[in-house]
C-alpha cells in the first residue's frame, strides 16, 4: 500500500462566519500531521490553506514531524528548494514515483508554474512502474495539465472537484480525488498484468458505451446542420458535431491501443468515515486532549456553557426577546427550527470550544469579533445576539431598527450567499440547495 495526501490537510479554508483563532488552527494541524505520519504517509503535498497557517509553522512543524512533503514548483532564498521535488516508493517490490506542486503566495519563496515544474520533474522518477502527481492548485488545471500531456499515470486532486467514487479521464492521466469533504479516503487497487497503462478492470465497456452515445451525437448534429435554415445556426451545429467527432476519434484510438497491447487494470472506491466505523482509542484520546486545550471550560457541564450570559448591551445586537415583543408568530416559528438548538447541537458533540464551529451556532460572532468585542465561549459579556442561530443571524442587527423602524428596516430574506457563509460545501457535503433549506426555516411575513 501507498499513502498519499494531494495536500491542504492541515488546514481548513476559512469561508464561514467562524474562522478560529491561529492557536487553534495550528494546534489542529500539528495533530493531524503526527498522526498521518503515524499512520504511514508515503508523500504529501502542501496547499495554500496549508500556508495560512504560517510559512515558518509549517516549515517547522513538516521538520518536527517528518510529513513527507514533495513540493517541486518551491524555491526560496537563493534559490534553496526546501523541500524534495519527487520521492520514490517501494511498494511491494513495485517502484512508485510521486512529484508534489504545492500553491499559494509565501514571504521569501517564489511558487513556479505547477505544470512546467511537474513536468521537469517526472524526469527524477524515470524507469518506475507508477507515476502520482500530487495536485493542491485548482481543479481546472490539474486537467489542463493532463491534457497538455503530463507524464503521470495519476493526478490526485485536492480541490475536492473530483468525487472520490471515481477515476476521471484527462489526456493520458486518471484524476483522482477525495470528494468534497475531508472526511472520506479514497482508494485505487491496481493489478499489474504486463500491459501499459492503468484502465478500469471494466473500461473496454465503458468505452463501447461512451462510443454508442458519442455516434448518436454526431449523427443528430449533423442532421441539425442539414436541416437548419439559418447559416448561423448551420454553423453552430457543424462546429458540434466536428467537436463530437474529435472526442469519437479519441475514444476510437484508445479502444484499438487497449484491444492492441493490454493495460494493467485498476479499481476506485470510496470509503466515508462515518459512524459505521468506530473511533480509533488513542487518536480519539489526542483530539480530546487537543479540544480541551482550546478553552479554559473542561469542568462545565453541557447546561452551565448554555445558561452563560451571551449579550453585548452596548453592541448593535438585541437578541430574541427584543423581537418577539413585536413578531411573536415569527418567533415561535424560529423556535421549532433547527437554527433554535444550533449551539444545544454543538455542545453534545463537545465542539462548542473550538472556533471553527462556534461562529456558525451562535448570532452576531464575526461582526462583533471586527468591532473588537469577545467572541468566544468563555466570554462572560458574550458575543453579541446570543445562544443559537437567533433571528438577527439571518435579518441583521436589530438594535437600529427597533429605535426607529421606519428608517431602520432588516433584511426580509436572506441572500443564497449569506446562508452558505455558514452551510458551506465541506459542513453540508454539497447537499445545501437554497430553496428546500429555506423552506425548513422560513416564517410568515411580518405584518
Amino acid at each position: 500500500m501507498v499513502l498519499l495526501d494531494g495536500g491542504d490537510s492541515l488546514a481548513k479554508k476559512i469561508k464561514s462566519k467562524s474562522g478560529s483563532g491561529i492557536g487553534q488552527r495550528r494546534a489542529k494541524a500539528r495533530l493531524i500531521a503526527e498522526q498521518w505520519v503515524e499512520s504511514g504517509l508515503d508523500a504529501a503535498a502542501i496547499g495554500a490553506v496549508d500556508w495560512s497557517l504560517g510559512r515558518a509553522f509549517v516549515s517547522d512543524l513538516v521538520a518536527s514531524s517528518n510529513y513527507p512533503v514533495v513540493a517541486a514548483n518551491l524555491v526560496c532564498e537563493e534559490g534553496r528548494r526546501p523541500f524534495p521535488a519527487a520521492r520514490i516508493i517501494d511498494a511491494g517490490g513495485r517502484r512508485v514515483g510521486v512529484v508534489g506542486v504545492t500553491a499559494g503566495s509565501l514571504d521569501g519563496c517564489s511558487v513556479t508554474d505547477p505544470i512546467e515544474a511537474a513536468r521537469e520533474a517526472a524526469e527524477l522518477i524515470e524507469g518506475v512502474d507508477m507515476r502520482v502527481l500530487l495536485w493542491p492548485a485548482r481543479a481546472d488545471e490539474a486537467d489542463l495539465g493532463a491534457r497538455e500531456g503530463l507524464p503521470f499515470d495519476f493526478i490526485l486532486d485536492a480541490s475536492g472537484r473530483t468525487p472520490r467514487t471515481d477515476s476521471q479521464r484527462s489526456g493520458d492521466s486518471w484524476l483522482l480525488g477525495g470528494g468534497i469533504k475531508t472526511k472520506s479516503l479514497g482508494f485505487t487497487t491496481v493489478q499489474f498484468t504486463g500491459g501499459e497503462g492503468f484502465f478500469p478492470v471494466d473500461y473496454a465497456a465503458v468505452l463501447e458505451k461512451e462510443e454508442t452515445k458519442l455516434r448518436g451525437q454526431v449523427k443528430k448534429s449533423t442532421a441539425q446542420a442539414d436541416r437548419a435554415a439559418k447559416p448561423s445556426k448551420e454553423k453552430y451545429w457543424r462546429g458540434r458535431a466536428a467537436e463530437r467527432q474529435r472526442r469519437l476519434d479519441d475514444l476510437l484510438a484508445r479502444r484499438q491501443a487497449l484491444q492492441a497491447g493490454g493495460f494493467n487494470t485498476m479499481v476506485t472506491r470510496g470509503l466515508s468515515l462515518d459512524d459505521a466505523i468506530s473511533d480509533h482509542p488513542e487518536t480519539l484520546e489526542k483530539v480530546e486532549a487537543v479540544k480541551a486545550s482550546f478553552s479554559g471550560l473542561d469542568d462545565a457541564s453541557g447546561a452551565e456553557v448554555l445558561s452563560r450570559p451571551m449579550r453585548v448591551e452596548s453592541g448593535p445586537y438585541t437578541g430574541t426577546e427584543a423581537c418577539v415583543r413585536c413578531h411573536p408568530t415569527q418567533y415561535n416559528q424560529w423556535r421549532s427550527t433547527g437554527h433554535a438548538r444550533a449551539l444545544s447541537a454543538l455542545v453534545g458533540a463537545d465542539r462548542h470550544r473550538d472556533e471553527d464551529c462556534f461562529g456558525c451556532h451562535v448570532t452576531g460572532a464575526a461582526p462583533m469579533k471586527a468591532a473588537g468585542f469577545p467572541v468566544t465561549i468563555d466570554d462572560s459579556a458574550g458575543i453579541g445576539g446570543g445562544n443559537n442561530v437567533q433571528c438577527e443571524a439571518c435579518h441583521g442587527p436589530g438594535r437600529a431598527h427597533i429605535a426607529d423602524p421606519p428608517r431602520n428596516k432588516l433584511v426580509s430574506s436572506p441572500s443564497e450567499e449569506a446562508c452558505r457563509a455558514c452551510h458551506t460545501k465541506e459542513q453540508d457535503e454539497g447537499r445545501f440547495e437554497y430553496a428546500s433549506y429555506l423552506s425548513r426555516v422560513a416564517h410568515p411575513d411580518p405584518e
